[in-house]
Formats: structure tokens, sequence, C-alpha cells
């Protein structure tokens, strides 16, 4: 393919995509981790110090869900009329998120935030948190 073809089909690409699925392509979560773009609601003109506890935001991916290991546990065996070991085998949880709820979350820190770190894609943004899904307060609407 020629420079130009390349060019028209990346244009093409950018105006097909949504914005705001284009910054959060390259981040695809593990396990229970959930990546929500924060929503910043302007209340006024001035802009208190002290910061909400909660934050408002959208699910833009979610992980395959928490991963629950194998483990040795007591059973009744009607064989033996005794209580024997058995292995029961792992199980995953699946997240009650979905890609494009609205949630209210708690995050410790900002995760993509470039002033903590320098190696960081150029499409990063600010406004992205990874959080774990225990850290999701609730799905509003």
């Amino acid at each position: 393919m020629n420079n130009i073809s390349k060019e028209i089909l990346r244009s093409l690409k950018n105006e097909v995509t949504p914005h705001w699925l284009k910054s959060s392509t390259f981040i695809q979560p593990r396990n229970d981790r959930v990546l929500i773009r924060r929503i910043d609601e302007q209340k006024g003109l001035i802009t208190l110090t002290d910061a909400p506890k909660g934050l408002k935001g959208t699910v833009l991916a979610v992980g395959p869900g928490k991963w629950h290991e194998g483990d040795w546990e007591y059973a009744w065996s009607m064989q033996l009329a005794s209580f024997v070991l058995e292995w029961q085998s792992g199980w995953r949880q699946e997240p009650a998120v979905k890609p494009g709820d609205t949630v209210f979350f708690n995050s410790k820190w900002n995760d993509f935030a470039k002033d903590y770190y320098d190696d960081l894609p150029l499409e990063a943004e600010s406004t992205l948190h990874l959080v774990q899904e225990a850290d999701i307060f609730g799905i509003y609407g």
C-alpha cells in the first residue's frame, strides 16, 4: 500500500470511530478491573479544593470478572457417613457493570495523570480511571 492510501484509511478510521473510543482502545482491563471516564460536572465558577469522595463516570471497558481460587472444602459423604475433603475448582464472578453504564465510584488516585507517569501513551487522558469493581458504589439510572 502506498502512503496516500494509508493516510486515507487512517482519516476514515478517525471519522468513523467515536472520540471517546480512540483514546481508550489501548487498555483492556483484566479480572475485576473497570475502565471509567470521569464526568466532571461544573457546578459554578468557583472550584473548591476539597473534592467529593464519590465520582461519577461512564464505563468504557470491563474485565472478564473476579477470579475465585479453588479450595479444599469439607463435604458429607453418604458412603462413608462422614465428612471428606473435596476439591472445589475455581470460578469467575461475572461483572455487574457493562460498557456504557454511568456509575458512581471511588478512586484513590488518578491512574492516568501525566503528572505522575512519564511512560504513558500520548492518547492517555487524565479523566480515565482504572478501578476494581468493588470501588463502584452504584449504577446510575
